[in-house]
């Protein structure tokens, strides 16, 4: 037998005989349960929690789901009552307030609430709601929010020869589908009008209330988009701690917003060591010596934040008024594509900052003198948008 034969029935004699081993009888765990490993049983699976996310308006810790649906923005009323009070329904429960002129023929401020969909709710009722204007609408874009209003500005309010194109007036963007939005006036069926809040300056319009659950009912089922469009829209600011070391005294600041005329908004907030907020106060049309404190209705609260910011616009009248040719009317602020400087007052302090906006389908973004990016301490957010010239008219104590 040749070698190589040899060998091969060598491997095979190897083969048979481990395959014989292997046939052998194996323990029976039955009658000998001590001879094989019995594997523990698997764990049961722990329930998973909701993953924390940010508030993208206040930057608190959130549901998940708060966090990543769009917001929704009111056009609220800002005109005084005779009995002296500012009307306050809902909005007080806001994340994010932003507050500017309106006209500059003497029709003071409007203010544009903001509200995660939780917010909203706890709110319940929100208003009085008033008309859309661009620089608003505007800003509720950067958020990627849902606008609500009641009516428009439209260039048949003003002189015709001096007139601005359509998109200047919030009637044109509104037809041009720049922004999802809700027109109470045209639904009528999740608001209703409030006699007790007319206004002590448009004595003809009576105020809105919108019902927050019919808002979200309505928005929901009208636009298929809810979540966020982009990443950058997913938080209004840089959030963290900051107790601005190298800050100045700030424990308040007064607010003139109008240049033009007498009749014009003053505001202050003034910093409450005890509770770490700033409470609005605001001075009453006809006596700007006499300040008032706005209660929020539904609540029975004060209007509390933890920032306040003073940004410093361009802002600057196009028209003029069809009822009274000689004033200016209708204003635009430049916010897209803008940059400035202005105020962050947190903590009791404050420190000057700038600002930029690149597009509107991001936020303004805020930076330190130094550049760097401005880090906001989580918390309601009150944002001032003021004329270049009433910048010398503000009073910081």
């Amino acid at each position: 037998m040749k070698p190589t034969v040899r060998f091969l029935c060598l491997i095979l004699s190897v083969l048979c005989l481990f395959s014989l081993v292997s046939c052998a009888k194996q323990p029976d765990p039955e009658t000998d349960p001590g001879s094989v490993d019995t594997p523990d049983p698997a764990p049961a699976p722990e329930p998973v929690a909701p993953k924390p996310t940010t508030n993208p308006l206040s930057g608190a810790e959130t549901d998940e789901k708060n966090a990543l649906s769009r917001p929704v923005s009111f056009m609220i009323d800002n005109e005084l009552n005779y009995n002296g009070s500012l009307s306050v329904v809902g909005w007080g429960n806001a994340e994010l307030v932003y507050e500017t002129n309106i006209e500059a023929n003497g029709s003071g401020t409007r203010i544009m609430a903001v509200f995660t969909p939780n917010a909203l709710r706890n709110a319940g009722k929100v208003g009085s709601v008033r008309s859309a204007r661009p620089y608003f609408m505007t800003l509720s874009k950067m958020l990627d929010a849902f606008y609500v209003h009641e009516g428009e500005s439209n260039p048949d309010e003003a002189v015709p020869s001096t007139r601005g194109s359509a998109n200047d007036y919030a009637r044109g963007l509104l037809n041009s589908g720049y922004l999802d939005n809700y027109y109470l006036q045209l639904e009528g069926k999740i608001s209703y009008k409030d006699p007790s809040l007319k206004s002590a300056i448009c004595t003809v319009e009576v105020p809105q209330i919108a019902e927050a659950d019919g808002v979200l009912r309505y928005l929901s089922d009208t636009y298929h988009r809810t979540s966020y469009q982009n990443d950058a829209q997913k938080t209004a600011f840089c959030f963290g701690e900051n107790t601005l070391e190298n800050g100045l005294s700030g424990e308040s600041v007064k607010i003139t917003f109008a240049p033009w005329n007498g009749y014009y908004t003053k505001s202050d907030f003034v910093y409450d060591a005890d509770s770490g907020l700033y409470v609005r106060g605001q001075y009453l049309f006809g006596n700007m010596n006499r300040r008032v404190l706005p209660v929020d209705r539904e609540t029975g609260k004060l209007l509390t934040y933890q920032n306040v910011f003073v940004l410093v616009t361009h802002q600057y009248a196009f028209d003029k008024d069809g009822h009274s040719p000689d004033d200016d009317y209708h204003i635009k602020i430049d916010l897209a594509g803008a940059n400035g400087t202005g105020y962050y007052f947190t903590h009791g302090k404050y420190v000057k900052i700038t600002w930029r906006s690149g597009s509107d389908s991001e936020p303004i973004r805020f930076y330190t003198e130094s550049g760097e990016e401005l880090i906001v301490n989580p918390g309601k957010t009150y944002v001032n948008l003021i004329h270049e010239k009433s910048e010398s008219k503000l009073e910081i104590a």
